[in-house]
Parts: C-alpha cells; structure tokens; sequence
C-alpha cells in the first residue's frame, strides 16, 4: 500500500494506466470534480476490475425533472418524485460518463470488460452481518435489505 497525497487531479495522471482492480471515487460532489475524477480513473482500472463511488443517492433517469434542468452547480438539491435530497453532480457525472450504473443506497459500480462498462449484480452475494450491530439496528437493517429485494 503506497499512499499519496494531494488533488486527485494532480495524482490521478500520473499513476499507472491499466493497473488497478478497484478505484473507488469519493471526494468533491460537484459535477466538474466527479466527471474530471472518472475521466481520470477510467484508464487505470484493468480488464475485469471496477470502478465505484459512493453519493449517488439517485440516477438521472429516476429524477423527476429533466437533467438537464439540474443545478449541478449546486452540493445537494432535492427531487419531488422521490422525495430524496441527492447530489446533482455526482447524478450527473455518473449519468453522462456511464448511463445508468449498478447502485445500492447510494453506493454506485461499474466492472471494464475489454472497452466496455457493464453493471454489476450483486445476485448470490452472501450478506454478512458485523456482530457489533445491535439488535434493534438488525431489525431495522433487515427491514431495508427485504425492501431492496436483497433478502
């Protein structure tokens, strides 16, 4: 593990192109923060590996108005239809550099198959609980994954 600092538009260039298995964007919400980090990130990934962020609390095609209506200029902004504060940018970003993408709750991934992007299933997946959620926390957690349809 070699850990950089800085922007990532400083850091992204300069890495090795094809050589990751994972890159996970979280950082700035604004539409030109997260289109320059995917734009930046899509070569590093290697065939077979994923790119994912998280701040993706709804997709541009289950937005109530039209994207191109969105104030990305904006951190969050809220949607009538599905009664949701989102993050414009981040909706958009992932909108214009992918279509719609594999999300769950927020979090949002892509897998590279030689040019290509395709959506990720999460279908067969174990869940794995940790011990230190309480009770009262799994009954109300348990609650969210039967309503996702992932138990």
């Amino acid at each position: 593990l070699k850990i950089l600092r800085g922007w990532s538009q400083d850091i992204l260039p300069g890495l090795k192109k094809k050589s990751f298995d994972l890159v996970y964007i979280d950082g700035d919400h604004s539409y030109q923060s997260v289109s320059l980090d995917i734009e930046n990130s899509l070569e590093l990934v290697c065939d077979g590996g994923f790119i994912c962020g998280d701040d993706l609390e709804i997709q541009a095609h289950h937005l109530d108005t039209d994207p191109v209506t969105i104030d990305a200029s904006l951190d969050k902004q809220y949607d009538n239809k599905k009664d949701i504060i989102y993050h414009p940018g981040v909706t958009l970003a992932v909108k214009e550099n992918f279509g719609p993408v594999s999300s769950w709750h927020g979090f949002w991934a892509m897998q590279k198959k030689g040019k290509e992007w395709h959506k990720v299933s999460l279908d067969g997946m174990p869940i794995h609980i940790p011990r230190n959620i309480s009770g009262k926390n799994l009954v109300g957690l348990k609650a969210l994954l039967m309503k996702s349809g992932l138990l």
